[in-house]
């Protein structure tokens, strides 16, 4: 199959760093033989920088990435953030008709704008996407503020839940990093049933384990860098044979199904 990645944060091979889900998935299904194209912007959001001054486009590790210019953003939390996800969506939205048709499309949320510019594409063309929930917007952010003003939290961001309900009502699977991301994703699409399957982050135990403890002396260890480290080997899923294998075989196999069905 020919298989579209889409994602506005996640790193690329170029990125010299360690790959995460988006990247692990990729080598997995080109592996198992599928025509893989991630699509992403020039702006790489961990290191807050252009990774290119234009539009931009190369193969790596078996498949192509495919890099569209927008705006770059300095807060995780500002307005030129949300910017930048509607540039890169208005981006996304042009240049996908411009390339031939995949099979299936993969998309992170968040960002919503991007994931709506793949629902938009996919729905014109009846082909199936999958949205990979990382964090359930806009309801993490009401969630986080103090109960008193949640009310009125949830009221401003209307605009966004409906957003967030429209592209659930049109998505053919939901992947997340939890059953309650995935629950979330089908209340959305209720009462229309969403298949959904979790994919937990997984944890390089054994290299924390070299890392922290130091050829099994205790003390050496950096105690007040341990959070960081822990964190940082949690977030990395690609390490383990989850992304690597079991995604790309259910939730790969699983949409195959889906098409095979639509196409009959």
């Amino acid at each position: 199959m020919r298989v579209w990645l889409v994602t506005a944060a996640e790193p690329i091979p170029s990125d010299g760093v360690r790959p995460m889900r988006f990247m692990g998935l990729a080598r997995a299904l080109v592996a198992r033989g599928h025509d893989v194209t991630l699509w992403t912007q020039t702006f790489f959001h961990h290191t807050k920088r252009h990774r290119f001054p234009t539009d931009a486009e190369y193969g790596a590790e078996g498949y192509r990435v495919v890099m569209l210019r927008g705006f770059g953003y300095r807060k995780n939390v500002s307005l030129r953030r949300y910017a930048s996800h509607w540039r890169f969506a208005q981006r996304l939205a042009a240049a996908m008709p411009a390339r031939p048709a995949p099979d299936v499309v993969v998309t992170s949320l968040p960002p919503l704008d991007t994931v709506a510019a793949v629902a938009d594409y996919c729905a014109a063309r009846a082909i199936p996407f999958v949205v990979d929930v990382i964090d359930p917007w806009p309801d993490v952010f009401v969630d986080l503020l103090p109960a008193a003003v949640q009310p009125v939290a949830r009221v401003l961001s209307a605009p966004l839940s409906r957003q967030a309900r429209k592209i659930f009502a049109r998505a053919h699977a939901v992947t997340a990093l939890s059953e309650q991301y995935v629950e979330w994703a089908q209340r959305l699409a209720a009462p229309r049933e969403l298949p959904g399957a979790v994919f937990y982050p997984a944890a390089d135990i054994e290299g924390f384990d070299a890392e922290f403890f130091r050829n099994g002396n205790l003390h050496a260890g950096d105690v007040l860098a341990v959070p960081d480290r822990l964190e940082q080997r949690v977030a990395e899923t690609q390490r383990e044979q989850i992304l690597h294998r079991v995604l790309a075989e259910v939730m790969i196999d699983a949409i195959n199904l889906l098409f095979v069905e639509m196409t009959m």
